[in-house]
């Protein structure tokens, strides 16, 4: 038996001992795990002499986990900077529009020709920051490991279009109520377009995981932690908006003005499974690529609701208030219960190093993520009648981290 313990040793090594992180890493890795198992038998067997591995009561798939002297606390802490960028279809504010109009002559015909061009004006959407922090135990039991992160990022973005000449331009929205083009319908009151209007639009997002996973070579340079667990989010999307028509009454010197406040919420809380992998790929001594992938799908409640405040009124040349005309607050609200799936994908570049003889590990890491929330947007919007938006989430951007374990 003795013979074969060089044997076992070395095939050991070949099967994936973190190379990438030093050999000066594996050798001591090596060694620690085969005085731990004979400190296990001599406490059955008198002959330590004799001492041998039990394959039976040890992993098959060497451990990817980074080594630690017994004197840890097999605790790790995670602290990430995000500077993400987020996106939302179906969220176009309004459609502008330009007119051009032509004559030209063919004999004694004078032909009048109207070229247009329209183009939706959109929310301007920024990079901002967010943070994620995380606490992990290397659990003893078949070198498991359980991980617990919260993220939490919050964002907003802004859109502004105005008339230049009301002769050519017309502003179209598909978000004021239904009732706010009645404002100037009477008899003696000619119907005018909107004039101007401002939006914006706001995200809070927070998602807590807990997960259970399992860190393991597959090869000299490749390691694998397959993973599942649950995750909790809370997306809460705010869009508000304000247009303004205005027109000139037939009687002289008399300005009419019509406003239409809107403040609509989409609110969505909801608890799931979730499932990934992370890949760790090594380069050279303590240098690898990380790739990263995960879906998870949230069972909740999705919780829209629009408020408008639609007025207007009769100012006279110098901007006294003549008369209210018109005072109108729609409300519309839906609440359903719904699944919606979140995929998670993450690729960047880290770095490994163990000090103080293996006892504490730093790893230092930056990459790019892409998170897709499906149907997250559930705004209601008008188009003719009031309907649901029915659009997609999507964030993503840059992700700067640490990890420490002692």
């Amino acid at each position: 038996m003795k013979d074969l313990l060089p044997m076992m040793s070395a095939a050991t090594l070949i099967l994936g001992i973190p190379a990438f992180a030093g050999e000066e890493m594996s050798e001591r890795y090596l060694l620690a795990d085969s005085q731990d198992v004979t400190k296990e038998e001599s406490g059955s067997s008198k002959d330590t002499s004799q001492s041998h591995i039990n394959w039976t009561d040890r992993s098959m798939i060497p451990s990817a986990r980074f080594p630690h002297s017994n004197k840890c606390s097999n605790l790790y802490v995670t602290g990430e900077a995000l500077f993400w960028k987020a996106t939302e279809s179906g969220l176009e504010f309004a459609l502008v529009t330009n007119t051009k109009a032509t004559t030209s002559s063919e004999g004694d015909v004078t032909l009048h020709n109207t070229d247009a061009s329209a183009k939706f004006a959109h929310l301007g959407f920024d990079l901002d920051w967010g943070s994620r922090i995380g606490l992990g135990y290397n659990i003893p039991h078949d070198q498991w490991d359980f991980y617990a992160s919260w993220t939490r990022f919050y964002t907003t973005a802004n859109v502004s279009v105005a008339v230049t000449d009301s002769a050519t331009q017309t502003i179209t929205s598909y978000w004021a109520d239904p009732d706010f083009a009645n404002v100037f319908e009477s008899g003696d009151i000619p119907i005018v377009n909107i004039d101007s209007g401002t939006g914006n639009w706001s995200l809070h997002l927070n998602l807590l995981d807990a997960e259970i996973g399992k860190k393991f070579f597959v090869g000299k340079w490749l390691a694998l932690r397959p993973y599942g667990g649950l995750r909790g989010g809370w997306i809460y999307q705010k869009y508000n908006q304000f247009f303004v028509e205005s027109g000139e009454e037939l009687i002289p010197g008399n300005i009419l003005e019509a406003t239409d406040s809107l403040k609509m919420h989409n609110k969505f809380r909801g608890i799931g499974v979730l499932a990934g992998i992370d890949t760790q790929w090594g380069l050279f001594k303590e240098v690898s690529i990380y790739g990263d992938a995960a879906v998870s799908l949230l069972y909740g409640n999705m919780k829209v609701s629009r408020n408008g405040d639609i007025n207007g009124k009769r100012f006279n040349s110098t901007g006294e208030i003549l008369l209210d005309i018109y005072d109108l607050t729609p409300s519309y609200q839906d609440n359903f219960l719904c699944a919606r799936a979140i995929v998670d994908l993450a690729l960047g570049l880290r770095w490994d190093h163990m000090f103080l003889s293996d006892r504490l590990h730093l790893g230092l890491h930056a990459g790019w993520e892409e998170h897709y929330f499906l149907g997250q947007n559930q705004f209601l919007r008008t188009q003719g009648a009031i309907v649901t938006a029915r659009n997609d989430l999507t964030i993503t951007g840059w992700a700067f981290g640490a990890a420490f374990d002692f």
